[in-house]
């Protein structure tokens, strides 16, 4: 009995790893990507595309030859010879003397990168960039270029999180949870009922707002709000919310559920949409999700958020446990979205750190010198190993003391 719970336990773990390393597969390559299609877009060398990082060692590379024949091999490409369906293939056209793009997966799967000639990166590449400046490097360019090639990941991303959305409300269609049609209210978490709301009360307006549908942007309106009026036995009651109800949103119970949750099949009104229709409703629900995403930055900045910073265990445990391809795709579209708003933050080492210098430099004409390019780039990256570290912690902390 204890063996067979705990096969099925461990089966759980599996599926929801799979689908975790598969989503974070597919955003990695497409993100990286968005910096490698721009690169090339304006001639600049991509020394290596990776998923995954080849710290110390690689599962896999493939680098092919370059057209000049007196080129000697470099060891990636001698590893690679017995490869012959990759023998001669590439993205690119080399010209005499130049390297193609070095491929690769590495075995630490905490993301991928493209690394950039000429770029001040996560490498810390320093005996390059003193050697003089060459035509086809990152820093040769000028600054609207290396702009469009630093928001390229995040573009691709947000165009990815589009397309999800798109093709599955072509295919399901859009549904909706109508406040109207939940006739028998809601049932309340603990914290709610504190804060005055009742079981069977049905929300009806937040700040003078009328709430439309039970969804993420309606939640959210209700937890920011000073005051919500609910139906109560048909009568409209006035709810004066309590300056800590903010902290609802990391309350391990359910907040706000429908009471009827037996029919609530029949309570969802679907919307479907053509082929070309629902690219539209596609990025509108994308950008709806942005929103959300970012209208919850808020809350990590207090006692509350920074004890349910989750890191990749938090992050799997928002997968189902059995394989679902609708909700793997759904989830994968809010990743992508997360990892855009992710990289776009103005922190050094993440691409919006390279975007504010880069937006700098536009402004007052000036570019920021290499030292204190790689000053800022080893802060950051020491700010973001810290949040990794402490962000796995916790996962390792709630999952064994909690």
């Amino acid at each position: 009995m204890w063996s067979g719970a705990k096969l099925t336990e461990m089966e759980t773990i599996v599926i929801k790893a799979i689908q975790l390393i598969l989503s974070l597969s597919i955003l990695v390559i497409i993100h990286e990507l968005g910096h490698f299609t721009f690169a090339k877009l304006f001639k600049v060398r991509v020394e290596k595309f990776y998923l995954f990082f080849d710290a110390w060692f690689a599962l896999f590379r493939w680098q092919s030859q370059s057209t000049d024949e007196n080129t000697p091999d470099t060891e990636a490409v001698k590893q690679s010879k017995w490869l012959e369906f990759f023998k001669n293939k590439s993205l690119v056209t080399v010209k005499s003397g130049q390297r193609e793009t070095e491929y690769g997966i590495g075995w630490l799967p905490l993301g991928g990168y493209v690394k950039i000639s000429g770029m001040i990166d996560e490498s810390m590449d320093k005996e390059a960039l003193k050697q003089p400046v060459k035509a086809y490097e990152f820093r040769a360019k000028p600054a609207w270029q290396r702009l469009l090639i630093m928001v390229g990941g995040v573009f691709m991303n947000f165009l990815l999180a589009f397309f999800i959305y798109a093709m599955v409300v072509f295919s399901r269609g859009e549904r909706t949870l109508p406040m109207s049609n939940l006739t028998g209210g809601l049932d309340y978490s603990t914290m709610a009922h504190n804060a005055g709301f009742e079981d069977g009360d049905l929300p009806v307006k937040a700040d003078g707002v009328t709430l439309q549908n039970l969804d993420t942007k309606t939640l959210f309106a209700m937890v920011e709000a000073h005051a919500v009026e609910v139906l109560r036995d048909g009568q409209l009651v006035m709810l004066h919310l309590p300056v800590d109800f903010k902290n609802i949103v990391f309350d391990k119970e359910p907040n706000f559920v429908p009471r009827d949750s037996l029919t609530l099949k029949d309570k969802f009104e679907v919307k479907h949409y053509s082929f070309l229709a629902s690219f539209p409703a596609g990025v509108r629900m994308g950008v709806q999700e942005i929103n959300n995403y970012i209208g919850q930055f808020k809350y990590l900045f207090s006692s509350k958020g920074a004890e349910n910073i989750g890191g990749f265990g938090a992050i799997g445990n928002l997968f189902p446990s059995e394989w679902n391809w609708l909700q793997f795709w759904r989830m994968t579209a809010f990743l992508s979205i997360m990892l855009g708003v992710m990289n776009i933050l103005p922190i050094p080492a993440l691409d919006g750190g390279h975007v504010l210098f880069l937006v700098v430099e536009v402004v007052t004409r000036r570019k920021p010198s290499d030292k204190f390019l790689e000053q800022a780039q080893v802060i950051g990256m020491t700010l973001l190993i810290g949040l990794l570290i402490y962000a796995n912690g916790m996962d390792v902390i709630r999952a064994f003391f909690k």
